[in-house]
């Protein structure tokens, strides 16, 4: 997991796509991610993976302690997911839009929590 200042310098291959969303909870992360659809679903996390969920739903607080990031489609920079994400110091982008339907599960992304980016990466 990188947080440093200097993280933010990544340099960007031009084939990656960039998803924008809102900067929610600082630092950058590089992994594997798990698209969950539903709450039920969030008891299957695995530790380190990256979240990318619908909402920024408050039943996300059960697994935070396991993520190494969080990607909600719908929510702000109050919502439950920024809350936790910001307790436990992970990077977590909100508001991004088309992300449950472009985001692959299992597919390697970055999250941007500085900028508010998602770059999928494979």
């Amino acid at each position: 997991m990188m947080n440093s200042a200097a993280a933010r310098t990544i340099e960007i291959e031009e084939t990656d796509t960039v998803l924008q969303g809102l900067a929610a909870s600082g630092g950058i992360v590089e992994g594997v991610c798990r698209v969950v659809t539903n709450v039920k679903q969030l008891a299957e996390i695995e530790e380190g993976a990256i979240l990318v969920f619908p909402t920024s739903a408050p039943e996300i607080a059960a697994v935070v302690s396991k993520l190494a990031g969080v990607v909600t489609e719908k929510g702000g920079r109050l919502g439950g997911a920024t809350y936790y994400a910001r307790e436990m110091n992970i990077p977590c982008v909100t508001s991004v839009k088309g992300s449950m339907k472009t985001i692959c599960d299992g597919q390697a992304i970055r999250v941007d929590g500085h900028e508010g980016t998602v770059t999928l990466l494979s």
